[in-house]
């Protein structure tokens, strides 16, 4: 009955734009004790801009939206090839990277002791290959279903992790993302990335707070004083996000049996629903290098945005994958890249 409420309230209020409304429920229901209803109805304003329907279905999307509601992480092997890889590695070899406020180049930060070295989004934006890869069929699809919504390709990164350093640095540590109530990332491996690598992982489950809350309420049941500490520091985290640092200890004594940790070869993928607990290992012989997009319901007016238009992303896109998707959809899932002046 209270869905119905607030769907009809939306349909009915004459005064704001639809638009107006999605940026107003990101902000007063950023903290929502109810994110099932806040994705509902930012679902239902969404679905009135733009179908979420794509000309044909896309093999396998449907599977890798399961796993994601299931577990909140799905793998997908080679989902781009050699070429594609190789092609983006000399793009990025001779761009500047940075970590918090340093800049410099990647020879500068191996020499420097940085951790992390990041490159700026606009040069990602920049790239066809990344641009297609963002726009794939089968990322998109799998979102539009995990989502149920066409998503918003919120933002673009990709970071060198850097090995040999003596200690962890801010989302090496286990940690969960908040960008509004509901969204999903996708990862690309451009390196290969072992178990001595810096693999990226991942505690199945934990994107979903109910399983979270579950598991914290039984093992304060079974073993109440070794798991205290834990489970409050934990509980400490879910409420203040990034004011709050997890030691491993945490993660491990509590979710032993969920951790995964994601290896893979140079083109591997996967996507996941970074609310659950997460970090990139600490590499300990070579150096990873990633690539990353953040689908979104809708734009989450907090993430950082590129503030040159590509208008010619729609032309790159279409080119591509007209057969499967609209000039609407299209031009809806990159707008903050096609036209980042508005929102």
């Amino acid at each position: 009955m209270a869905n119905a409420k607030v769907m009809e309230a939306l349909a009915r209020n004459p005064y704001l734009e639809r638009t107006e409304i999605l940026k107003g429920l990101q902000r007063v229901f950023s903290d929502a004790q109810q994110p099932e209803l806040l994705s509902q109805a930012l679902g239902f304003v969404v679905n009135g801009l733009v179908d979420r329907n794509l000309k044909h279905q896309i093999e396998g999307a449907a599977d890798i939206a399961d796993e994601l509601k299931r577990e909140g992480v799905s793998r997908i092997p080679q989902i781009v090839d050699a070429n594609w890889i190789e092609r983006a590695k000399a793009y990025l070899e001779p761009l500047d990277v940075f970590d918090a406020k340093k800049r410099g180049t990647l020879k500068d930060a191996e020499e420097q002791g940085w951790n992390l070295a990041n490159f700026d989004q606009p040069n990602l934006w920049a790239h066809d290959g990344f641009v297609l890869a963002a726009n794939n069929p089968k990322i998109v699809s799998a979102a539009t279903q995990y989502l149920g919504v066409m998503p918003t390709i919120q933002l673009m990164a990709s970071w060198w992790s850097i090995s040999g350093r003596p200690d962890a640095t801010r989302a090496q540590f286990y940690h969960h993302d908040f960008h509004g109530c509901r969204f999903v990332k996708f990862f690309i491996y451009l390196t290969d990335c072992g178990s001595e690598d810096g693999p990226h992982i991942f505690v199945r489950k934990t994107h979903n707070w109910r399983y979270v809350g579950e598991k914290l309420k039984a093992l304060s049941k079974a073993s109440p004083d070794t798991t205290q500490v834990h489970r409050e520091a934990i509980m400490k985290k879910l409420k203040m996000r990034g004011g709050h640092r997890l030691a491993d200890a945490d993660i491990e004594n509590v979710f032993a049996d969920e951790i995964d940790a994601i290896t893979g070869n140079a083109g591997d993928g996967f996507m996941e629903d970074t609310a659950g607990f997460h970090k990139g290992q600490l590499p300990e012989t070579g150096n990873r290098l990633v690539f990353q997009v953040l689908y979104t319901q809708t734009d989450t007016l907090k993430d950082a945005r590129i503030q040159q238009a590509r208008p010619e992303i729609l032309d790159v896109v279409m080119e591509k994958y007209g057969e499967i998707f609209t000039r609407e959809q299209v031009l809806y899932m990159n707008r903050l890249a096609i036209s980042p002046e508005k929102r």
